[in-house]
């Protein structure tokens, strides 16, 4: 009994492993060893210091390992090499089948680069893509498959918590033919093919759906049906390709992991020549996706969800003080 007694007092003083002070795991009951998170996990991500030597201490659990995949453009399939892993730290990968197509030109696999068109007929640059295109989507599509399966696959296995698709998608305005042929359409279908009752509606003499034009964006005032249908036009076409494009990264990842769009612009009542001159309205695509109040607008004013409810709130507001419908607003 005398040993007993000894041994329990002794086991107080047996050393205790020593807690990863580099692992976002250690700071997290959401978090697993292997930094398998729970459903309630809140993702809390920085760019850079994705060494994950300082990055848990100060509360954050995920990090950036690369972009991926600017060789498929040139050569059809992905050799994308992400940086080594810290095996201690979380990440995302930033799939940028857009970006890929940057400088233009031809591709190897979809024919040349199909560009959107600002309103005084020239092409837009850079990452943007015409997306009424089917040889764009089929392009963004395939470079998502090559660049996921590829990322899945590399040795040693990725610790990814989530994707991020094309940074910074904010589009303007596109008077391509394919997207005025698109609106066309679409005012037939909303009209049920009576160009009177759009004629009615819009105070015009349209002879056809084929003869109307878009209106520039100087035009909202003069024109404010016909800028208002194209307008909800051009931001249901942004909410279709990424709610695609977000649904095709999560269908070629075997785990269905979360896919983000990164987005600086604000896209409603808060900055009003914004609205006019873009199409990326993260409000209505926010009305389409599930889940949404798991997203992260800003860690200050917290989940997309609640961000809608807000600007809802404000258009009702609004409304009142002027006069108006406020269930209409809503």
């Amino acid at each position: 009994m005398k040993s007993l007694a000894i041994l329990a007092a002794l086991l107080p003083l047996a050393p205790i492993p020593a807690a990863d002070v580099h692992s976002p795991a250690t700071y997290s009951l959401e978090l697993s060893s292997e930094l398998k998170p729970t459903e309630k996990l809140f993702p809390l991500g920085m760019l850079g210091g994705n060494r994950f030597t300082l990055l848990p201490q100060l509360g954050f659990n995920f990090s950036e390992t690369g972009h991926c995949c600017y060789s498929f453009k040139e050569k059809g399939k992905c050799t994308c090499k992400l940086e080594n892993n810290a095996p201690n730290g979380l990440y995302f990968v930033a799939v940028w089948a857009a970006h890929t197509m940057y400088h233009g030109g031809n591709t190897a696999t979809h024919g040349p680069v199909i560009r959107p068109v600002n309103e005084q007929g020239k092409e837009q640059k850079a990452q943007w893509i015409d997306y009424f295109a089917p040889s764009m989507r089929d392009y963004i599509r395939a470079c998502v498959k090559t660049t996921v399966e590829g990322s899945v696959s590399q040795t040693p296995k990725r610790n990814i918590l989530m994707w991020n698709i094309d940074n910074e998608w904010e589009p303007l305005l596109n008077y391509s033919p394919l997207a005025v042929a698109g609106f066309q359409r679409d005012l037939e279908r909303v009209y049920k093919g009576d160009i009177g009752k759009l004629n009615e509606a819009w105070k015009t003499q349209y002879g056809s759906f084929g003869e109307i034009q878009p209106p520039k964006g100087s035009e909202y005032l003069e024109k404010p049906a016909a800028w208002l249908a194209w307008h909800d036009f051009s931001e249901n076409a942004f909410v279709d390709f990424i709610g695609s494009y977000l649904n095709w990264v999560r269908e070629f990842d075997p785990e269905h992991r979360p896919a983000v769009l990164k987005s600086t612009q604000c896209s409603s009542i808060e900055m009003n020549y914004i609205v006019r001159s873009h199409t990326a309205n993260l409000a209505k695509l926010s009305d389409r996706v599930p889940q949404l109040d798991k997203v992260v607008y800003h860690n200050k004013l917290g989940s997309q969800l609640e961000r809608v409810e807000r600007v809802r709130s404000l258009a009702r507001i609004i409304a009142q003080r002027i006069g108006g419908d406020s269930e209409l607003a809503d």
